[in-house]
């Protein structure tokens, strides 16, 4: 999260940071700290709609008013329904408007001297808020609004909300740098001086975040968290008191019984929700399968993503059978297949596969697209 006096040249001398979430500020020309006081997220899931209140405190220590830019990560499926900013004894409300219009609007109360905000979509799960005039002293808190459908993998719905905007690969030759990111915009990534805030979320700020599930509940997971469940007429998740800002919160969980039609309805007196769900699928015999495995070895993964990766794709390899047929293609920004074609599974590829990945390592840049564009090449085959 990011907080600069509103000015694209301001955002250009601000370094890349590492250290605790917050926002930051310039006064009278140097950086100083506009501490993250607070981050609550309150989700309540009914059926396979989910509703999230995300409310982030923010106060200004400084004797100036300030303006800012606050660009932080919200889930990329979730529809923005409701914006509110509160300072002080103001409370702006958002409206919706197209991109330039919106923008228009905010320039002309910023330039009359009012208070105003302006939140934008730079990508589906980043957003830049706009504040006006922050009072010197004062608080400021943000609540925004998201609905979301939830996805269903195997037979469990998942939720997940992010809590840092990773650092992004963002190649070409630099054009211009209008936006609020410490990168320029590049002819390839034309809104790339929107997309990296001058502070990364890299952990110490406590997540305070709560899930409320409707109805029953089996299988429950989280990843990446230790988490606490509290069952009373509802289940309540959380993560651990020691969980930070650090790597998104992963919620998995089953609602169907496995031999019957269940049925549920929720109303609030004006709307009714009514769920069917089949008994969960039954599925035939594993047939042999073609398995094509991407492995990212760009720079950026140096270090303990480069080994995760190694373990993951070991994992993933010794879990095929015989009768599979399986291919490793790593890319940086190249591709580095194993081998030109599928590799009938047996001791011996499996032999020459560990040590192929036991000899991988990071270097280069991050060019996904043709990987992912090799390993779909390989035609659909009757029977596999």
């Amino acid at each position: 999260m990011t907080l600069i006096p509103l000015s694209p040249s301001a955002a250009l001398h601000l370094p890349p940071r590492g250290d605790l979430g917050g926002l930051v500020a310039l006064v009278e020309g140097v950086e100083a700290a506009f501490p993250l006081v607070e981050l609550k997220v309150r989700t309540t899931i009914v059926a396979d709609c989910a509703r999230t209140v995300v409310e982030q405190r923010f106060a200004n220590p400084h004797a100036v008013p300030l303006e800012a830019v606050h660009v932080f990560p919200l889930p990329e499926d979730g529809a923005v329904t409701e914006v509110t900013l509160h300072a002080g004894e103001v409370t702006v409300r958002a409206e919706l408007r197209e991109r330039q219009a919106a923008e228009q609007a905010f320039a002309e109360a910023r330039d009359a001297g009012h208070r105003a905000a302006l939140l934008t979509v730079e990508r589906a799960d980043v957003h830049t808020l706009r504040v006006t005039r922050i009072p010197p002293g004062e608080e400021v808190r943000v609540r925004i609004v998201i609905a979301e459908r939830l996805e269903k993998v195997d037979g469990r719905y998942r939720w997940r909300f992010p809590t840092v905007i990773a650092p992004r690969y963002l190649p070409g030759q630099a054009t211009h740098h209008d936006g609020p990111g410490v990168l320029p915009a590049t002819d390839r990534v034309p809104d790339a001086d929107r997309l990296q805030p001058p502070i990364r979320l890299v952990g110490g700020t406590r997540l305070d975040l709560e899930v409320e599930i409707e109805g029953p509940v089996r299988n429950l997971q989280c990843a990446q968290h230790a988490f606490r469940v509290d069952l009373d007429s509802r289940i309540r998740v959380a993560p651990a008191a020691d969980s930070t800002l650090d790597r998104d919160f992963v919620l998995a969980f089953g609602t169907a019984d496995a031999d019957a039609v269940t049925s549920r309805a929720w109303t609030d007196g004006q709307y009714t929700l009514v769920s069917v769900e089949p008994p969960s699928q039954a599925f035939p015999d594993v047939l042999p399968r073609d398995a094509v495995f991407v492995v990212d070895i760009s720079g950026s993964m140096s270090g303990v993503k480069m080994e995760a990766a190694k373990r993951a794709l070991r994992t993933a390899l010794h879990g095929l059978t015989d009768g599979d047929r399986f291919r490793l293609v790593a890319f940086d920004d190249s591709l580095h297949p194993m081998s030109p074609d599928l590799l009938a599974y047996d001791a011996r590829s499996l032999a020459r596969a560990d040590a192929w990945i036991d000899a991988l390592g990071p270097r280069g840049g991050t060019e996904m697209l043709p990987a992912i564009q090799e390993a779909l090449k390989h035609p659909d085959v009757e029977g596999r």
